[in-house]
């Protein structure tokens, strides 16, 4: 009987150091992962600040137009220079 209690108990003990090892594995691989995704909400807080404050430049007749809603630059366009697909194409020297 004694054999057997003392069998068990280090049974027991393996399993517990054991569930302990794999408890601290989680638990760093959670650590790992907060910081991965407070990486990633702070990416997003950044690009969508610079989203909101992203401009288009249209320039006609020697000025320049700027514009935050790409619709308002898009309308601007087309009653200045004609609907897109009329208008010639952009080349990568202007």
């Amino acid at each position: 009987m004694k054999g057997d209690t003392q069998t068990a108990l280090a049974a027991i003990k393996a399993t517990t150091l054991a569930h302990m090892g794999a408890i601290g594995e989680v638990e760093g691989a959670l650590t790992q992962h907060s910081d991965d995704i407070t990486r990633l909400q702070t990416e997003v807080a950044r690009l969508t600040a610079e989203t909101a404050t992203a401009r288009l430049i249209v320039t006609h007749g020697g000025q320049q137009h700027s514009f935050t809603d790409p619709k308002a630059a898009l309308d601007y366009a087309t009653r200045h220079f004609g609907a897109p697909e009329a208008r010639p194409k952009a080349t990568p020297d202007g």
